[in-house]
């Protein structure tokens, strides 16, 4: 049987703010282009580029909006163990999202227009991993707690 978890992570790319001191270079830059050039670098990658074919079944919770400029995987029952294949592709995929939203939070000229968020929840109840980088990451998706009545 194992164990299992919710994993969800995505990622957005925001319009560009160019502050005061940003050059007519800079301004060469956009939202759509950097959104473009990370689905390359994830579409080139050896192992990212797995998340995209159908040898995964979990692959079929990955949704790319090119319109929007946001990237979304959420999985409500998945065995999240890194020596899977599938959950290694996928962790690759975040870290490029990761590099790209550390990359752009650094760049002068402009604020940060990506954030990145990664959720997974375990069947233990401390057992909850979340990372977040970028401009707004916590806009992306959060963590909440209920209880569900059924009487």
């Amino acid at each position: 049987m194992g164990y299992y978890s919710e994993v969800a992570y995505g990622i957005k790319v925001d319009d560009i703010v160019w502050n005061d001191d940003a050059t007519e270079e800079d301004k060469k830059i956009s939202a759509d282009g950097i959104f473009l050039l990370m689905i390359t670098e994830m579409q080139s990658d050896e192992m990212a580029k797995k998340c995209f074919d159908d040898s995964n079944n979990i692959n079929d919770e990955l949704v790319v909006n090119k319109e929007a400029r946001t990237i979304m995987f959420h999985a409500d029952s998945a065995k999240w163990y890194d020596d899977y294949e599938d959950v290694k592709c996928h962790e690759r995929l975040y870290e490029i999202m990761e590099d790209y939203a550390n990359l752009y939070n650094s760049k002068q000229g402009m604020e940060n227009p990506v954030s990145c968020s990664f959720t997974r929840i375990g069947e233990d109840i401390e057992d909850i991993d979340e990372r977040g980088s970028g401009f707004d990451p916590w806009s992306i998706m959060n963590v909440t707690r209920g209880i569900d009545i059924h009487i």
